[in-house]
């Protein structure tokens, strides 16, 4: 794949050169070609759009820094509040204790002087301690909230430094084929919009092959059938026929070599192998569901492509199941497996994929 941020500046370079080297050999202006215009302006518009976008991106990080502090500025000032409400507590509990001693003293010179000085002490004491108990409170979720802030404040950064290298990079969440690119995959599939083209997809040793040879009404040794096996056997891309009458030379089955493999990396396997030019897609998965799988069916949706999941295998897993259940229950009941026979009639052949 090549990068048109690259290709493009340098196809214009090229042209106008060959325009300077002709008016140098056999005169008459140079003028600059429609073709060189229009890369200029998609350049010119293109490094415009990531001044936009970054000054954007700074902008919005700004934004958050301001009002994570001003977050920050409005949890000092509600502990201050706190603070002050405790110390004002603190003072009434104080001054209520000190009314109901003198009142004790006057009403009760004796007895009531040693009542009042507990009360006093009780009260200043339980005073003391919801006090402090509030400002250990408050200082608590003062710090919880200062640590948030900060992790917030730090993924932020992360967020608008990652999105800044990504926009200088030239890196877009979505990719296009160009034009070229788009009709170099017809030619290479021979694409016929007359037709129907099926693509069966998946992760490696899945069974794909084997299903467009089902698909197809062949059995594995005909000589018109997609080659199978255990390992992945499909490199290339295998164009084949649907031989039915009606279906022969309009209905076409492609076999795509798995996804993961040393040929094909999974991250580039939908585009690599140009999947969007198909009428619809199968992916066939065994056993869970992988990433490759799931790629596949986004980038399907993405290009409103038709695509159908295709679960293989699926004897083998009644099969492995029915194992289980046999062992478990030779272990939970003491049994020999050869005390009855039940195993002799038990087969190891894995259904077709």
């Amino acid at each position: 794949m090549f990068n048109p941020a690259i290709v493009l500046p340098l196809v214009s370079a090229v042209i106008l050169s060959m325009g300077q080297l002709w008016s140098a050999l056999f005169g008459g202006e140079v003028r600059e070609t429609p073709a060189v215009a229009a890369i200029n302006r998609h350049n010119n518009m293109e490094q415009a759009r990531k001044v936009r976008e970054l000054e954007e991106n700074q902008r919005e990080q700004e934004k958050q820094i301001r009002e994570l502090e001003r977050k920050i500025h409005e949890q000092e000032r509600r502990v201050h509040e706190k603070e002050q409400e405790g110390a004002k507590a603190l003072s009434d509990a104080q001054e209520c204790a000190r009314r109901e001693h003198q009142q004790s003293l006057r009403e009760q010179q004796q007895e009531h002087h040693r009542q009042a000085d507990a009360a006093l002490k009780h009260a200043e004491e339980r005073a003391r301690k919801e006090y402090n108990e509030h400002l250990r409170q408050v200082e608590t979720e003062t710090q919880r909230q200062r640590q948030k802030a900060a992790r917030d404040l730090k993924a932020a950064e992360v967020r608008a430094k990652k999105a800044e290298a990504d926009l200088l990079a030239g890196i877009r969440p979505d990719k296009y084929p160009t034009t070229a690119e788009l009709q170099t995959i017809r030619r290479r599939y021979q694409y016929n919009e007359q037709n129907v083209h099926y693509a069966v997809v998946g992760s490696s040793g899945t069974g794909k092959s084997s299903l467009i040879n089902a698909l197809r009404g062949l059995e594995a040794d005909s000589d018109q059938a997609a080659p199978t096996g255990t390992v992945e056997t499909t490199r290339d891309v295998t164009r084949c026929e649907d031989p039915r009458a009606g279906r022969k030379g309009r209905l076409w089955w492609y076999d795509i070599p798995g996804g993961g493999t040393l040929a094909i990396p999974g991250a580039d396997y939908f585009n690599s192998l140009g999947l969007y030019i198909f009428d619809a897609i199968l992916v066939v998965s065994a056993g869970r569901f992988t990433e490759l799988d799931i790629a596949i069916l986004r980038h399907a949706k993405k290009w409103d492509i038709p695509a159908y999941v295709v679960r293989s295998k699926g004897d083998q897993d009644v099969h492995d199941s029915q194992e289980e259940n046999w062992d478990s229950s030779i272990q939970e009941g003491g049994v020999e497996a050869a005390s009855d026979g039940g195993g002799a009639g038990r087969s190891d052949q894995r259904g077709p994929c």
